[in-house]
């Protein structure tokens, strides 16, 4: 029996030692540490500062009207008292009759500059004052699934204001939002597309290549014979670029055999996915450059992931957000693949990835040169 205390003893010992080595360690590693306690810190100041995500940008709304009456202009008042709407009738363009604005928002409710357009058919007011009810005809831009809700929810806000302010209570408007497009939007991944096709590109890459430098023992062997900075980037760049490529087909493969519709170019959207894997690439190599250990370097990752996709998906602040990788290729995949645009029509999103790319490379290669004359 004394046998067993002495050989739990020593087990205890030994674990008592390895916990005691542990906390020593992170405790020399101030930077980890410091990185440790700030994630909590930075992650809730960001979420409390901002706002609710997708209210930052107006909805662009139309409104034909047909009726011309004085309920029809309560009507395009009511729905114009928002910061959130930004409405535009055929009134504000003379030059054009109902029908033809008609066409036009047609023409665009596919694009990226038109939310949705409502329709107030002749009759309106009599349909309002005889029967105490009448129906709108409201067209909604489905490409968007997270634009899309909320514009129906604004549109639903606004016509209860309506009812509350210029007519008796017990009214109704009612509405049946057709979506267009009409593209299937039924399955999630077809929803869901555009921001997991950003994260899951951006983010395995930039975990990979976090520790492609810091956790690299040969490298730090080759520091002490002549091979430059910028030469090292550079391979390491197109070797986790060459994986990418690779990374990149299967995952495109993956959603086309899920039948998520492709409208435009195959290749232009593999240019663009690209882009946004050497964002994460470029990143994740300048995260380990500065790094001291694998630690600190996981922890930018996770860092910079988890408040980027917040600022996606959640607080959505204007000015950061063309700034950031996983952003930008949800707007370029939507708009290639569902919209059936070019690339010189999304040029603004494609220049943002290359200037992130190339700021974070002239990042690492200035680090490096000013830490030593050769690595």
């Amino acid at each position: 029996m004394s046998e067993d205390f002495r050989s739990l003893a020593k087990r205890g010992s030994r674990i008592g030692s390895i916990i005691l080595n542990e906390l020593t360690s992170l405790l020399k590693d101030k930077i980890s540490l410091f990185i440790l306690f700030i994630i909590p810190i930075v992650v809730l100041v960001t979420i409390g500062i901002g706002k609710i995500g997708y209210f930052n940008n107006p909805m662009n709304l139309w409104i034909i009207d047909y009726d011309d009456s004085a309920k029809s202009h309560e009507f395009i008042a009511t729905m114009a008292k928002s910061d959130s709407i930004i409405v535009t009738t055929n009134y504000d363009n003379p030059f054009t009759t109902p029908s033809q604005f008609e066409a036009l928002a047609a023409e665009l409710l596919p694009t990226t500059e038109l939310n949705a357009y409502i329709i107030l058919h002749e009759g309106f007011e009599v349909q309002i004052l005889a029967n105490k009810s009448t129906t709108l005809v409201v067209h909604i831009d489905a490409i968007d699934a997270v634009a899309a809700f909320i514009s129906e929810f604004l549109i639903q806000i606004k016509l209860v204001d309506f009812q509350l302010e210029n007519i008796v209570f017990e009214s109704d408007v009612f509405y049946i939002p057709e979506m267009r497009p009409e593209v299937e939007f039924n399955d999630l991944l077809t929803i869901s597309a555009p921001i997991m096709l950003g994260l899951i590109l951006f983010g395995t890459m930039n975990l990979v290549t976090s520790q492609c430098i810091v956790g690299d023992i040969p490298l730090k062997r080759l520091m002490i014979t002549p091979l430059y900075s910028s030469e090292i980037l550079i391979g390491k760049t197109i070797s986790y670029s060459l994986v990418s490529i690779f990374q990149i087909l299967i995952t495109l493969g993956m959603i086309k055999l899920f039948a998520v519709p492709f409208y435009g170019l195959f290749l232009d959207i593999f240019f663009a996915c690209f882009l946004c894997s050497l964002c994460g690439i470029t990143l994740g190599i300048f995260f380990s450059a500065i790094s001291r250990t694998r630690l600190q370097a996981a922890q930018m990752f996770l860092l910079f992931f988890i408040v980027m996709f917040i600022l996606v998906m959640f607080v959505r602040i204007p000015y950061i957000l063309p700034f950031l990788p996983v952003e930008n290729l949800m707007r370029s995949f939507s708009r290639l693949a569902y919209r059936g645009m070019r690339l010189w029509e999304i040029w603004k999103e494609l220049a943002f990835l290359m200037g992130f790319s190339l700021f974070c490379f002239l990042g690492s290669l200035i680090y490096l040169r000013r830490k030593k004359e050769y690595v």
